[in-house]
């Protein structure tokens, strides 16, 4: 018999001024633009401490900061951003407005994500082993 299920989500909670935050990753949906943005803000990272157009790597490294975030917040990424950002609610996040911000965000957040990675990565290797595993398994009349 085939089962069907629905996608897992990770959840991990941060604390932001006394408030619980979870993370909502759609492991199935999202874990690919996880690895995709980990290796890239890697590459950023590398560029950086190689001291390579710095201020164009810094603000690249930025927004693919907040671009993981609202991967892995979800509906609760602006309360991420609003923690380091001094724009009012209700505008644009995109733009931090400060460097000091932006790099403490990266100092502080990218960690912390980073160290989710592993546990998408195991969750990405156990689909792939199951689907290998029904392909084989299926018989083509």
């Amino acid at each position: 018999m085939f089962e069907l299920k629905r996608s897992e989500i990770l959840q991990e909670e941060v604390k932001i001024n006394g408030e619980v935050i979870t993370t909502n990753l759609n492991l199935t949906k999202n874990a690919k633009d996880v690895f995709r943005l980990a290796r890239e803000l890697q590459v950023l990272q590398v560029a950086l401490q190689e001291e390579k157009n710095i201020i164009e790597n810094l603000e690249k490294l930025g927004e693919k900061t907040i671009e993981i975030i609202k991967i892995f917040f979800g509906e609760n990424a602006n309360k991420v951003l609003d923690f380091y950002s001094d724009i009012s609610e209700g505008q644009r996040h995109e733009k931090i407005v400060t460097e000091r911000h932006t790099e403490e965000m990266l100092i502080e957040v990218i960690p912390f994500l980073f160290s989710l990675v592993p546990k998408i990565k195991e969750f990405h290797d156990k689909k792939q082993k199951e689907l290998n595993k029904q392909i084989k398994g299926r018989k083509v009349n």
